[in-house]
């Protein structure tokens, strides 16, 4: 029986050709390349930070205690006024007629009073010698007392009288920064739905800024001042002095900082049960009056300093599903993935609390490159390749 197919001197030449042909086994690609930076240790400064309004030391409404016309408006809205100087006049004319009313009942009960004064002074001596009744010695001595409550009386009408009058000038109680006027001359004043407050006078030198801060961060700050009390050797009631004299500093809408360092004044007494938070008021040195009531303010509060606290950049840690971690580099350059505690940001750094060592290498950059168990080429940030400075996306 043949074989079929090509002879066998027919094979030969086919396989050396096939195996000429054979490039053997292929290399493995070189390991990728990513940044790597070791963990750093630094003194951390740990600061809270909070929400507020500015608001005048002395925030005073000027207030019409009587009812009105106004008659003079005697300061410049916006400017500076001082203690005892005029601000609102009210028509007088009505006040002083009351004054005058009261002092002609004054006069009458006081001629009455003097009456029965003279008639007791006479009836007293008359009854001693039985030559009146007691009786009348009785009825005498009644309109001698009536008489001088009439006085009394009326004295204290005039006494009214007059602190009305006086009402109808309203002056400054502080030195400070008068506002916007809420009534002009020949505005009726002084009961709803007219004017009542006409005016706000504020002192604006120290300036004071009230902030609420939630319950968590209350008890972490309790929580703080408990262990700096443990670690001195102190007491809680002997730490209440270190509390209120925190350093705060105070920043604007725009992001710029007030120049003077501010201390918190107290503490609201309770938890506000419908928001949660505390209420704190401090106070800022505010000489050049720059700072008005009314304006945002951010309070930044130095609570202690973190020493040798682990430091990573911000884009070497990985969110994942609520959990945080970041790739490290072995001695043998091996990749593995650690979960970790993230603490306090610091701008494009993290504190880390748990899971990470100072002088342990991670990386940085190219993590879409790097799987946990495989082995990376790594370098340092300083020796990127100008086209690894231009990746994004890391």
């Amino acid at each position: 029986m043949k074989a079929s197919g090509l002879p066998r001197p027919c094979l030969l030449p086919l396989l050396l050709l096939i195996a000429c042909d054979d490039p053997g086994p292929v290399a493995p690609p070189p390991p990728p390349e990513v940044v790597v930076q070791a963990v750093v240790a630094e003194d951390v400064p740990f600061y809270m930070e909070f929400v507020g309004e500015t608001a005048g030391v002395l925030d005073i409404q000027i207030r019409a205690r009587v009812d009105g016309v106004i008659e003079e408006v005697a300061f410049k809205e916006g400017s500076q006024v001082k203690k005892g100087q005029l601000l609102y006049k009210i028509d007088p004319a009505p006040f002083e007629a009351k004054l005058r009313e009261a002092n002609g009942q004054l006069a009458e009960a006081t001629a009455r009073f003097v009456r029965a004064k003279s008639d007791l002074n006479r009836v007293e001596p008359l009854v001693k010698i039985d030559a009146l009744s007691k009786r009348t010695l009785d009825d005498a001595q009644a309109e001698h007392d009536a008489a001088k409550g009439l006085v009394d009386a009326a004295e204290a009408l005039v006494e009214s009288a007059k602190i009305d009058l006086s009402y109808t000038e309203l002056r400054s109680p502080i030195d400070g920064l008068i506002g916007i006027s809420q009534a002009y001359e020949g505005d009726y004043v002084g009961r709803y739905p007219n004017p009542v407050v006409l005016a706000t006078v504020s002192d604006l030198d120290p300036i004071k800024v009230r902030y609420s801060i939630s319950e968590r961060d209350y008890l972490q700050f309790v929580h703080e001042v408990s262990e700096r009390a443990k670690a001195e050797g102190k007491t809680l009631s002997e730490m209440e002095e270190d509390k209120a004299r925190i350093p705060l500093e105070l920043y604007f809408s725009d992001g710029s900082k007030h120049p003077e360092i501010g201390y918190p004044d107290f503490a609201d007494r309770e938890i506000d049960a419908t928001t949660g938070t505390l209420m704190i008021e401090a106070t800022f040195p505010n000489k050049q009056e720059a700072v008005r009531p009314g304006q945002f303010a951010r309070i930044r509060a130095l609570i202690r300093m973190m020493e040798g606290a682990a430091i990573v950049p911000q884009s070497a840690v990985q969110e994942i599903q609520g959990t945080y971690q970041v790739m490290v580099v072995d001695a043998e350059n091996k990749v593995s993935a650690r979960r970790i505690v993230p603490g306090i940001r610091l701008e494009e750094r993290w504190v880390i609390d748990e899971g990470l060592k100072v002088g342990e290498r991670i990386i940085v950059e190219g993590l879409h490159r790097a799987r946990s168990g495989m082995i990376v080429a790594p370098i340092a940030p300083d020796a990127k390749s100008p086209e690894q400075n231009g990746e994004t996306g890391r």
